[in-house]
């Protein structure tokens, strides 16, 4: 239990640098896998507009092996690719000595090398 709060910890100071107490704590408790609401969700969007969504609409799939990001065009949804032209994009975040934030397959990639600094 020890090492898994210390991994935590870790990627939680190198994923939130300058978020506030309330911004660490929505990312620690989401991490966690609690669940919660924000203030804003309890709002009914969906009459506003006539029953119609106004404005772009994004959906992450933030997954335990890969992530994926997809917008809607029109009525049909398009999976975005990522820089390496890949659909999904592994679930890894990995730390250089040099503190640089490398995610997705370089990070993977890099795992064999760097394994106390790959998060996964």
């Amino acid at each position: 239990m020890f090492v898994r709060q210390r991994v935590f910890n870790t990627c939680l100071k190198h994923l939130t640098p300058g978020f506030s107490h309330e911004q660490s704590s929505i990312v620690r408790a989401t991490i966690q896998g609690q669940s919660f609401r924000h203030k804003s969700d309890s709002k009914d969007v969906s009459n506003a507009s006539g029953g119609k969504v106004k404005g772009h609409i994004i959906g992450i799939d933030l997954g335990t092996t890969n992530s994926c990001v997809a917008i809607m065009e029109g009525k049909s949804p398009k999976v975005l690719e990522n820089a390496e032209g890949m659909r999904t994009t592994p679930s890894v975040v990995a730390f250089t000595k040099d503190n640089e934030r490398i995610v997705g397959a370089p990070a993977k990639r890099q795992a064999v090398t760097n394994p106390q600094n790959t998060f996964y």
